[in-house]
Protein backbone atom coordinates (compact mmCIF):
# COMPACT_ATOMS: atom_id res chain seq x y z
CA UNK A 1 0.00 0.00 0.00
CA UNK A 2 1.21 3.31 -0.80
CA UNK A 3 2.31 5.07 2.32
CA UNK A 4 0.73 8.47 0.96
CA UNK A 5 -2.87 6.97 0.49
CA UNK A 6 -3.47 7.12 4.16
CA UNK A 7 -2.61 10.83 5.27
CA UNK A 8 -3.67 11.63 2.04
CA UNK A 9 -7.52 9.81 2.30
CA UNK A 10 -7.11 11.41 5.83
CA UNK A 11 -7.00 14.77 4.62
CA UNK A 12 -9.57 14.66 1.72
CA UNK A 13 -11.97 13.22 4.45
CA UNK A 14 -11.17 16.83 6.89
CA UNK A 15 -11.79 18.75 3.40
CA UNK A 16 -15.57 17.40 2.92
CA UNK A 17 -16.15 17.77 6.66
CA UNK A 18 -14.80 21.55 6.30
CA UNK A 19 -16.75 22.76 2.85
CA UNK A 20 -19.58 20.60 4.17
CA UNK A 21 -19.92 20.48 7.96
CA UNK A 22 -23.58 18.88 8.48
CA UNK A 23 -22.62 16.17 6.41
CA UNK A 24 -22.78 13.27 8.49
CA UNK A 25 -24.63 14.75 11.23
CA UNK A 26 -28.08 13.34 12.19
CA UNK A 27 -31.01 16.36 13.06
CA UNK A 28 -32.53 15.61 16.58
CA UNK A 29 -35.39 17.23 14.37
CA UNK A 30 -37.19 13.68 12.21
CA UNK A 31 -40.55 15.00 11.18
CA UNK A 32 -42.14 17.90 9.42
CA UNK A 33 -45.20 19.47 8.77
CA UNK A 34 -45.67 22.13 6.18
CA UNK A 35 -49.15 24.13 7.20
CA UNK A 36 -50.04 26.76 4.44
CA UNK A 37 -52.10 29.90 6.33
CA UNK A 38 -53.63 32.76 4.85
CA UNK A 39 -54.48 35.65 7.66
CA UNK A 40 -56.14 39.06 7.18
CA UNK A 41 -59.02 40.99 5.10
CA UNK A 42 -58.74 41.29 1.45
CA UNK A 43 -61.16 44.30 0.65
CA UNK A 44 -61.19 43.27 -2.53
CA UNK A 45 -58.02 44.83 -3.99
CA UNK A 46 -55.63 41.42 -3.69
CA UNK A 47 -56.58 38.95 -6.94
CA UNK A 48 -55.11 36.42 -4.79
CA UNK A 49 -58.12 35.62 -3.10
CA UNK A 50 -61.79 36.80 -3.45
CA UNK A 51 -62.79 39.47 -1.01
CA UNK A 52 -63.46 38.66 2.78
CA UNK A 53 -61.95 37.84 6.05
CA UNK A 54 -59.59 35.03 6.21
CA UNK A 55 -58.33 33.51 9.49
CA UNK A 56 -55.84 29.98 10.01
CA UNK A 57 -55.40 28.70 13.31
CA UNK A 58 -53.10 25.57 13.71
CA UNK A 59 -53.41 23.44 16.64
CA UNK A 60 -50.55 20.76 17.64
CA UNK A 61 -51.30 17.77 20.21
CA UNK A 62 -47.89 16.12 22.01
CA UNK A 63 -49.97 12.69 22.48
CA UNK A 64 -46.91 10.83 23.29
CA UNK A 65 -45.85 9.84 26.98
CA UNK A 66 -42.37 12.75 27.14
CA UNK A 67 -41.74 15.92 26.09
CA UNK A 68 -41.00 16.76 22.53
CA UNK A 69 -39.19 19.73 21.13
CA UNK A 70 -40.41 21.58 18.43
CA UNK A 71 -38.26 23.58 15.99
CA UNK A 72 -40.65 26.23 13.89
CA UNK A 73 -40.26 29.11 11.21
CA UNK A 74 -42.84 31.11 8.50
CA UNK A 75 -42.14 31.38 4.99
CA UNK A 76 -44.25 34.04 3.32
CA UNK A 77 -45.54 33.56 -0.12
CA UNK A 78 -47.81 37.06 0.11
CA UNK A 79 -46.56 39.56 0.09
CA UNK A 80 -44.15 40.20 -1.87
CA UNK A 81 -45.94 40.72 -5.11
CA UNK A 82 -45.13 38.65 -8.87
CA UNK A 83 -42.85 35.96 -8.63
CA UNK A 84 -40.40 36.82 -5.76
CA UNK A 85 -39.74 34.51 -2.84
CA UNK A 86 -41.09 35.66 0.40
CA UNK A 87 -39.44 36.24 3.78
CA UNK A 88 -38.45 33.51 5.83
CA UNK A 89 -38.50 34.17 9.63
CA UNK A 90 -35.99 33.36 12.42
CA UNK A 91 -36.64 29.91 13.69
CA UNK A 92 -37.92 29.61 17.15
CA UNK A 93 -37.84 26.41 19.46
CA UNK A 94 -40.70 25.47 21.93
CA UNK A 95 -41.29 22.50 24.51
CA UNK A 96 -44.39 21.01 24.35
CA UNK A 97 -45.19 18.92 27.54
CA UNK A 98 -46.73 14.88 27.12
CA UNK A 99 -50.48 15.25 27.19
CA UNK A 100 -50.22 19.15 26.01
CA UNK A 101 -51.59 21.04 23.44
CA UNK A 102 -50.87 24.66 21.90
CA UNK A 103 -52.12 26.83 18.79
CA UNK A 104 -50.56 28.91 16.34
CA UNK A 105 -53.08 31.70 14.90
CA UNK A 106 -52.97 34.98 12.66
CA UNK A 107 -52.44 36.85 16.00
CA UNK A 108 -49.61 35.29 17.09
CA UNK A 109 -48.07 34.75 13.29
CA UNK A 110 -46.77 38.41 13.49
CA UNK A 111 -46.26 38.91 17.06
CA UNK A 112 -44.03 35.33 17.20
CA UNK A 113 -42.36 34.94 13.91
CA UNK A 114 -41.82 38.54 12.54
CA UNK A 115 -41.14 40.77 15.95
CA UNK A 116 -38.81 43.24 13.54
CA UNK A 117 -42.01 44.53 11.46
CA UNK A 118 -43.29 47.57 13.35
CA UNK A 119 -46.16 47.30 11.23
CA UNK A 120 -46.94 43.91 9.94
CA UNK A 121 -48.83 43.58 6.66
CA UNK A 122 -52.51 43.43 7.18
CA UNK A 123 -52.82 40.62 4.88
CA UNK A 124 -50.44 37.64 4.66
CA UNK A 125 -50.48 33.82 2.90
CA UNK A 126 -47.39 31.51 3.46
CA UNK A 127 -46.41 28.22 5.72
CA UNK A 128 -45.81 27.71 8.77
CA UNK A 129 -42.79 24.95 9.17
CA UNK A 130 -42.69 22.63 12.14
CA UNK A 131 -40.13 20.23 13.00
CA UNK A 132 -40.38 17.80 15.93
CA UNK A 133 -38.47 15.00 17.16
CA UNK A 134 -40.81 12.43 16.37
CA UNK A 135 -44.56 12.63 14.89
CA UNK A 136 -47.35 14.80 16.41
CA UNK A 137 -50.87 15.47 16.04
CA UNK A 138 -51.11 18.94 13.86
CA UNK A 139 -54.53 19.92 12.37
CA UNK A 140 -55.49 23.35 10.48
CA UNK A 141 -58.78 25.28 10.96
CA UNK A 142 -59.51 27.54 7.99
CA UNK A 143 -62.13 29.96 8.10
CA UNK A 144 -63.24 32.55 5.96
CA UNK A 145 -66.22 35.10 5.94
CA UNK A 146 -66.68 39.01 6.78
CA UNK A 147 -66.40 41.07 10.29
CA UNK A 148 -69.81 39.73 11.59
CA UNK A 149 -70.26 35.88 10.11
CA UNK A 150 -68.25 33.19 9.37
CA UNK A 151 -69.12 31.91 5.57
CA UNK A 152 -66.98 29.07 5.38
CA UNK A 153 -65.17 26.57 7.68
CA UNK A 154 -62.53 23.70 6.71
CA UNK A 155 -60.50 21.77 9.24
CA UNK A 156 -57.64 19.56 7.56
CA UNK A 157 -55.65 17.26 9.33
CA UNK A 158 -51.82 17.81 8.50
CA UNK A 159 -49.21 14.75 7.67
CA UNK A 160 -45.40 15.01 8.45
CA UNK A 161 -42.96 14.17 6.01
CA UNK A 162 -39.83 12.39 7.76
CA UNK A 163 -36.48 14.93 7.16
CA UNK A 164 -33.84 13.16 5.28
CA UNK A 165 -30.27 13.39 6.73
CA UNK A 166 -29.41 14.57 3.11
CA UNK A 167 -29.62 17.69 1.49
CA UNK A 168 -32.30 16.33 -1.10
Amino acid sequence: MNKFFIPLSVACMMLSMWLFPSHGVASKFKIQYSVAFTCGPNPGALPRVLPGQYATAVNILNSSSSTRTLRMHIALTFPPNTLNAGMVSDTIEAELPYGKALQIDCEEIPSTFLPDFTAPPPYVQGFLVIESTRRMGVTAIYTTGTKQAVESLDVKQIFGRKISDSSD
